[in-house]
């Protein structure tokens, strides 16, 4: 899985979680408040698919920081697994 891009690596770690530990996931990003960072509304995840989920994340969080937001909501909502191998991806 080497230099996958973020979208991908989102993508496929979505898709891994149970049905709901997506939902959880998904109610986790839009009650989610950090100051300074944007918020994501909640009529853009609610009901959504993986790979819905994951655009929104990259076109709100940018490339940069939504792989970091799905590790920290992944260990939240007790996918620390999941938010391991997250962790350690290789991206481009």
């Amino acid at each position: 899985m080497a230099g996958q891009s973020v979208r991908s690596v989102l993508m496929n770690a979505l898709q891994n979680l149970a049905q709901d530990d997506l939902k959880r996931f998904i109610q986790e990003l839009w009650v989610r408040e950090l100051e300074g960072q944007p918020r994501v509304p909640r009529s853009k995840v609610e009901g959504k698919d993986y790979m819905e989920v994951a655009n929104v994340m990259v076109s709100t969080f940018t490339e940069r920081h939504a792989k970091d937001v799905a590790v920290e909501i992944l260990n939240s909502i007790g996918c620390s697994e999941e938010a391991d191998k997250l962790g350690f991806e290789d991206l481009r």
